[in-house]
This record gives C-alpha cells, structure tokens and sequence, in this order.
C-alpha cells in the first residue's frame, strides 16, 4: 500500500513592528468615571486606559473591552520590517515590506486594496486613540496550494495624523488560495494614548 504523499504548506512570515490600536468612543458618563481614577490614583488621565486595576474597577477585564468604534492590527510599513516565504524550513524569499507594497519589486500583478480610519464622530461623545506598538513575528500566513502573490490581496489600511500619517499591512487574503492566518508572536513595546484632535479626519 503506498503511502500518501505529505504536501509540505506555503507560509508566509511578517517580521517587524506593528500597531494595534482601539478607537475608544466615551460617553459623559464612562469619561467622567475615567477621569475620577485618574484623579484618585494620582495618575495622568491618559494613563488609566491601560492600568488594567483602573479599568477592572470600571467594570472591563481588558482596555479592549472599553467601548470603541474602530480597531484594528498590523505591521507597520517601512524598511525595516519583511516578508519572508518559505516552503517547510526552506527560505524562497524574504524582502523589506517597502519593496513589495511600495516598489513592487516582486511581482507587478497582485492587487492593494487602500482603506482609511474613518469615523463619524457623535456629538456628546468624547474619542480617544489606543496605540500599542508590538515586536516580533506580526502573522504567519499559510496554504497548502501552489503559492501565487498575483492571486493575493495586500489589505494597506492607514492612520492620517496631523503630524505623519502610518500605514499598516493588516491582512493578506486570496478568493482563490485557501490561505489563513494562524499565529501571532510578539511582545509590546510601548503603548500610547492619543485624543482625536491629533487623527486627522477625512
């Protein structure tokens, strides 16, 4: 009897740094609640987000549970920061994601898909932007079919800020290739806490 033949997978490794962030939408109440443990605890108001005592007294196990309209995960694009291929422990290719999203240095054919943070903000609510800026293996992707970047969708979403806007790889996808994310391996370096006058609004 003859054994099946083992299909070794396509995986698709992002190194670097990334941002994951939360868009927290406060009502009167919630911000007054915030501000009080603030004060309380003798702490800056932006700090009370990601004091996990403070929001546990507010009624949240983790800041993201705290009400927020838009959120979201990826690697941050410059040229620090690659994407590697391999098949099994073999390296096809690996290349500064600068080189791919922005020079199209190894295929012409493949499609970026462009989208904004854009949020309408409510009148009485008060918005506030969670940043946390992460280290390490951003996504692994996998498939077990034959690896073509010119069937992937490169998800670009970016983050418009007065002062320089960011530009984050948050998915790759296909409607042809079976590929999926299955891990995320990093470690947080800094978490920052950013009011909306400072996001620029398109």
């Amino acid at each position: 009897m003859k054994s099946k033949a083992v299909i070794n997978p396509f995986v698709i490794n992002l190194f670097g740094t990334g941002l994951r962030y939360w868009v927290l939408e406060l009502d009167k109440s919630l911000l007054y609640g915030f501000r009080s443990k603030a004060f309380k605890a003798k702490v800056k108001f932006e700090e009370v987000f990601f004091d996990l005592t403070i929001i546990n007294q507010l009624g949240f196990s983790h800041w993201s549970e705290i009400p927020h309209v838009d959120d979201s995960f990826g690697m941050i694009i410059k040229p620090s920061n690659s994407i590697e291929i391999r098949k099994k422990y073999r390296k096809i290719r690996q290349l500064p994601v600068t080189d791919l999203i922005e020079n199209n240095l190894l295929i012409q054919d493949y499609n970026i898909i462009e989208s904004s943070l854009d949020f309408k903000p409510k009148e009485d609510f008060h918005y506030y932007f969670l940043a946390q800026f992460e280290k390490g293996l951003i996504a692994k992707y996998k498939t077990y079919q034959p690896l073509r970047v010119d069937q992937m969708d490169f998800c670009i979403k970016t983050i418009p800020t007065k002062s320089n806007g960011v530009r984050l790889l948050t998915k790759i996808k296909s409607e042809l290739l079976s590929i999926n994310k299955i891990k995320e391996d990093t470690v947080i370096t800094s978490q920052k806490v950013i009011n909306r006058e400072s996001i620029q609004q398109n």
